[in-house]
């Protein structure tokens, strides 16, 4: 009975975050992050990829993981940046059960990322993604 539940279980997630991926458009011209945090759009070498300037809400952060009893190491989000530099989408790469944790914590990160937008050969600002690891550790050393 147990086991049926967990295969259950494991089964609607991979589902789920299929689903998730399906309805995700790929950014056009943009090489897929893979061990890198950060991706450039393809082009030549000139090109240059979306920098992070400054998360500021750590402590926002903190507050809400705790409410939502978020018992993790860390949290990896994937950013989208738009031209402006401005956050212009974001998926919580660890699902949670419960949407409403996902809802949450993608509100704070989205309020609080700030980047310098990516350039293209010609340095025409252009859409750029961003790979982020949230440490719990590391966010608590920085505010003490």
């Amino acid at each position: 009975m147990v086991r049926t539940l967990a295969l259950s279980l494991v089964a609607f997630s991979a589902l789920c975050s299929g689903v998730a991926q399906a309805q995700a458009p790929e950014p056009k011209d943009m090489v897929q992050p893979s061990s890198t945090e950060q991706s450039a759009p393809v082009g030549s070498p000139m090109a240059m990829p979306a920098k992070l300037i400054e998360f500021d809400g750590g402590a926002d952060f903190l507050r809400v993981s705790q409410r939502l009893r978020v018992i993790r190491e860390a949290v990896q989000v994937d950013l989208t940046g738009g031209e402006q530099g401005e956050p212009t989408d974001c998926e919580v790469s660890n699902r949670f059960r419960k949407t409403y944790v996902n809802l949450e914590l993608w509100k704070v990160v989205m309020a609080h990322y700030h980047f310098e937008p990516a350039r293209n050969a010609q340095n025409e600002t252009v859409e750029g993604s961003y790979r982020a690891r949230l440490s719990y550790a590391e966010i608590r050393e920085e505010l003490d």
